[in-house]
C-alpha cells in the first residue's frame, strides 16, 4: 500500500503542472496604431497629411483591414490596408480638409483587423488656423451723405489654403435684405469685387449698409457697418385738431416722415405759424424728436390755421403743412327787459366776439320732451338780437344756434331760464 501511494503523488503532479503551463502558450500580443504625423500642439490649416501606423503581431493568425480617422470624436475617413505588402502593418495617409475648422481639434485613429480585433490610437490635439472669409464695404465710406441711386461696392475672399470659393455676396440696409451679387462667374474663385445700384429715394435720415459674404462651403462673413447720411424730402403729417371752445388752449402736434420709408425724421426744426380769423398771430417753434413728433401750445379764439414748416437739415428737405382749428363761439347772453308777459314782445341778445354780421341762426324754445325752432335769426357785427311773444305762462328754456361761419364752428348758447307771466 505505500508503494502505490509513492507512485500515485508524481503523477498528479505532472497532470498539475500541464494545465498551469498553457495559459503562457496561448498568450496574444493586440492590435496597436498611433498617429505619427501631425504631433500634438502642432497648428496646422488647409489640408492636412495626417499619417498613422498600425499593426497585429505576425505570430497571430489575423491580419490588418483598415484604419479610421476620427475628427473631435466624428468619423472623418478610412485608409484601406488589405492591400499593403505587409499584412501584419500598415501606414496610413489621411488628406484632412481644415477648412471652416479653426480652433483646437482632437484627433484619433482606429485600426480594425479582418478577425475583427481593433485598437484606438492615443489622442492628438492640433491647433487649426483656418483662415475665415472676410468682406467689406469700400464705397461709399461711413459718415457720407448720399442722395438718388448710390453704388455700394464691397469686396469679399476666402483663403487661398482653403478648399473653398466665393459664392455670392448679399446687400442689407438697416438690417433688411436688400440684393444679391453672384460671384460664381468671376476669374477668380477666392474674391469677389461686388457692385450695388441702391435706391435711396425717400429714405432720408441715417441708414446703416452691411454685406455679407457666403462661400461653396457654406461658410460665410459679415461686413462691418457703414453708416450713410440720405438726404431727400419729407413730409409733414398734423394731426386731426377736434373742436374747441373760444379761448382754449390747444396743442398742435405732427410727425413728420420721410417720404418713402415713413421713418420718422427726427431733430429736424419746426416752426408753427398761427393765422386766426380775429386777433393777433403767433409764432412758435419745435424740434422733432427721434421718432419725427412734434407739439406746440396757442390759445385760440376763432377758427384758426396753423402753417407748418420744416427747414432743411443734414438729412432732410423741407417741408410744409397746415392744420385747421375749428371754435366754437363763447357767447355771452341775456334778456333785455326785466320780465316776460304773455302776448308781449320779449327781447334779447347775445355778444359774440369778432362774429361776422350776417350769420343765419335758429332761437329755440324747449317744450314737449325737444328742443324746437322758434325763429330764424340773423347776426350783426359781433352780436345776435331776438324778439319772441310769449303765448302762455310758466317756465320756460331758450337758446340760440349759430351756423358754421368764417370766424366760428357751428355754435350753441347755454340755455336762459325765463318765467313768463299772465
Amino acid at each position: 500500500m505505500k508503494r502505490l501511494a509513492a507512485l500515485t503523488v508524481p503523477l498528479c503532479l505532472a497532470v498539475l503542472s500541464t494545465v498551469t503551463a498553457a495559459p503562457s502558450a496561448l498568450a496574444s500580443t493586440s492590435p496597436a496604431v498611433s498617429i505619427t504625423s501631425p504631433s500634438s500642439g502642432a497648428t496646422v490649416q488647409g489640408t492636412v497629411t495626417v499619417q498613422a501606423s498600425g499593426s497585429v503581431d505576425s505570430s497571430q493568425s489575423d491580419q490588418v483591414d483598415y484604419i479610421e480617422l476620427y475628427v473631435d470624436g466624428q468619423y472623418a475617413d478610412t485608409y484601406d490596408c488589405s492591400s499593403g505588402p505587409d499584412p501584419y502593418s500598415c501606414a496610413a495617409s489621411f488628406a484632412w480638409d481644415t477648412t471652416g475648422l479653426s480652433g483646437q481639434h482632437a484627433l484619433r485613429v482606429k485600426l480594425s483587423t479582418v478577425n475583427n480585433q481593433s485598437a484606438l490610437s492615443p489622442s492628438v490635439t492640433v491647433n487649426v488656423n483656418s483662415p475665415a472669409p472676410h468682406v467689406s464695404i469700400t464705397s461709399p465710406s461711413s459718415g457720407a451723405t448720399v442722395q438718388g441711386t448710390v453704388t455700394v461696392q464691397a469686396s469679399g475672399s476666402v483663403d487661398s489654403s482653403q478648399s473653398d470659393q466665393v459664392d455670392y455676396i448679399e446687400l442689407y440696409v438697416d438690417g433688411q435684405y436688400a440684393d444679391t451679387y453672384d460671384c460664381s462667374s468671376g476669374p477668380d474663385p477666392y474674391s469677389c469685387a461686388a457692385s450695388f445700384a441702391w435706391d435711396t429715394t425717400g429714405l432720408s435720415g441715417q441708414h446703416a449698409l452691411r454685406v455679407k459674404l457666403s462661400t461653396v462651403n457654406n461658410q460665410s462673413a459679415l461686413s462691418p457697418v457703414v453708416s450713410v447720411n440720405v438726404y431727400s424730402r419729407t413730409v409733414v403729417r398734423p394731426q386731426a385738431l377736434s373742436v374747441v371752445t373760444s379761448g382754449s388752449t390747444v396743442s398742435v402736434r405732427g410727425y413728420i416722415r420721410a417720404t418713402a420709408d415713413g421713418r420718422g425724421a427726427g431733430q429736424v426744426p419746426v416752426t408753427v405759424a398761427s393765422a386766426p380769423v380775429a386777433g393777433t398771430s403767433q409764432t412758435a417753434h419745435a424740434t422733432t424728436d427721434s421718432h419725427g413728433y412734434f407739439a406746440v401750445s396757442f390759445t385760440v379764439r376763432t377758427n384758426t390755421v396753423f402753417e407748418i414748416r420744416t427747414a432743411a437739415t443734414t438729412w432732410y428737405g423741407s417741408s410744409a403743412g397746415e392744420a385747421k382749428q375749428l371754435v366754437r363761439a363763447r357767447m355771452t347772453c341775456k334778456f333785455s327787459t326785466s320780465h316776460a308777459t304773455v302776448g308781449k314782445l320779449d327781447h334779447g341778445s347775445c355778444t359774440v366776439p369778432a362774429l361776422p354780421a350776417g350769420v343765419s341762426g335758429h332761437l329755440q324754445s324747449y317744450y314737449e320732451g325737444a328742443w324746437r325752432q322758434i325763429q330764424s335769426v340773423t347776426s350783426g357785427s359781433g352780436r345776435v338780437s331776438w324778439s319772441a311773444m310769449p303765448r302762455r305762462a310758466g317756465t320756460t328754456y331758450l337758446r340760440v344756434t349759430l351756423t358754421a361761419n368764417k370766424a366760428y364752428a357751428a355754435s350753441t348758447t347755454k340755455p336762459l331760464k325765463r318765467v313768463i307771466k299772465n
